[in-house]
C-alpha cells in the first residue's frame, strides 16, 4: 500500500470495482485542495492502461471549458496532436465516442 493511500480504503475500492467493470465507466473525483485526489487516480488507474485524466477551469467559459477537454482528449489518444477545435459540447462527446 502506497504511503497517501492511508485511509483511502473506500476510494481504493470504487476505483478497483470501476477497473472489473465491462463497461466504459465516469469517475468524478473531487475535494479540497492538496489532499491527494490526483495522486490517487494516476497511481491506481495509470498501471491499468490508458484513462482519461482532466482538469477544468474555474468560472471559465464554455470554449475555454472544452478547449481543455479537448487538451485531455489530445495526450493519450493522439499523441499530443492537436485535434480540430470542437465548436460545442455535442461535438466534443461526440469525438469522444470515435
Amino acid at each position: 500500500m502506497w504511503p497517501n493511500r492511508i485511509g483511502r480504503r473506500h476510494e481504493t475500492a470504487l476505483l478497483d470495482e470501476v477497473l472489473r467493470s465491462d463497461r466504459a465507466e465516469l469517475v468524478a473525483v473531487y475535494g479540497r485542495r492538496r489532499v491527494g485526489k490526483t495522486y490517487l487516480v494516476r497511481n491506481h488507474l495509470q498501471p491499468a492502461g490508458t484513462y482519461l485524466e482532466g482538469t477544468g477551469t474555474l468560472d471559465g467559459c464554455a470554449a475555454l471549458q472544452r478547449r481543455r477537454f479537448q487538451e485531455t482528449l489530445e495526450v493519450p489518444f493522439t499523441d499530443n496532436l492537436a485535434l480540430p477545435d470542437l465548436p460545442n459540447w455535442e461535438a466534443a462527446l461526440a469525438y469522444l465516442t470515435t
